[in-house]
């Protein structure tokens, strides 16, 4: 079993942050699923030991980046999250779809729900990743040019929302891709919301994703 020790050094409402944790616990839960990484939980109790650690927090920030992850000081892999960073949406944004039946033209939705990013899926983004490469040193089998991707799963999709109502509160969740997606040859689906169409392809045009030289630099996809 993992887990993950969350801490809220925003001062974000209990209430509000119990649904925040509610929601990431859903897509890690989810994630441990695909990836098979046995039982994930969240908790809040800072007097267990933890295998993991997120921090709510806007200090440490990258610049660009809304979250990130790494190892702190002790060797626990740890991601910080900025709720400043997500302009303080903290569950993100849904407007539902105009139409009441899907229209299509030319292959595109018109008219689709549009779904925004906020602090929720951030949190979900930097969680899966870290538990999929806690070190930050995974790499991929080889994609069609002999290059090896770090295995950062929600890269790839980032910017491919879904909402799930938690707690009454329209929540936006992150999407991620699936192991054989770093797989070439192998079939769909390769990530949770189904935008994948092949292995190491990008579906949107915000999603990226790093491989890695001989001399150890990481290259943005």
């Amino acid at each position: 079993m993992t887990t993950i020790l969350i801490s809220n050094e925003r001062n974000i409402a209990p209430s509000v942050f119990a649904t925040i944790v509610k929601a990431v616990q859903i897509r890690v839960s989810d994630f441990a699923t695909k990836w098979n990484l046995g039982t994930v939980t969240l908790t809040q109790d800072a007097t267990i030991k933890c295998d993991m650690k997120i921090r709510v927090t806007d200090q440490f920030r990258h610049t660009g980046a809304k979250g990130y992850h790494g190892v702190d000081i002790s060797g626990i892999p740890t991601a910080f999250c900025s709720p400043s960073a997500s302009l303080n949406k903290l569950f993100g944004s849904y407007t539902a779809p105009i139409l009441s039946r899907i229209l299509r033209f030319k292959g595109k939705i018109l008219y689709p729900a549009k779904l925004k990013s906020g602090l929720t899926d951030i949190i979900q983004h930097e969680a899966v990743e870290m538990l999929a490469d806690p070190l930050i040193k995974n790499l991929s089998s080889p994609d069609v040019n002999g290059h090896r991707w770090l295995v950062e799963p929600a890269d790839p999709v980032d910017g491919v929302f879904d909402m799930q109502v938690v707690d009454d509160k329209q929540v936006i969740f992150c999407d991620f891709v699936f192991p054989n997606y770093y797989e070439l040859g192998s079939t769909g689906p390769w990530d949770f919301a189904g935008a994948v169409k092949a292995p190491f392809t990008i579906p949107v045009k915000t999603g990226y994703g790093f491989w890695r030289n001989l001399l150890g630099k990481s290259i943005k996809v």
